[in-house]
């Protein structure tokens, strides 16, 4: 086999491998938006069971961006953690 052969068999197994994490990445952006639409809105809408009345600071738009971004954290680790499940389980256990 030549070199030119071994360059292009080469090639072709990075552009594979780029191939499936594209795929890969594409997959976990997707399952952590179906996970987020599960997830309220806003934070004014996640209450203590115990506090009747409103709690301070809770409708800045600070307390709103530091929500959005712990969903955001929570639905892309768990979105991860699907990938991985799902190599034994199977694609459609995510139905």
């Amino acid at each position: 086999m030549g070199a030119y052969a071994q360059h292009e068999i080469a090639e072709e197994q990075r552009w594979q491998q780029h191939d499936a994490q594209v795929g890969k990445d594409e997959w976990i952006r997707d399952r952590a938006e179906t996970l987020k639409e599960q997830w309220p809105e806003d934070v004014e809408r996640i209450r203590h069971p115990f506090i009747s009345h409103p709690m301070t600071g809770i409708g800045l738009e600070a307390a709103q961006d530091a929500y959005a971004e712990m969903v955001d954290k929570i639905c892309l680790a768990q979105a991860e953690l699907d990938w991985k499940d799902m190599s034994w389980l199977g694609e459609d256990w995510t139905s």
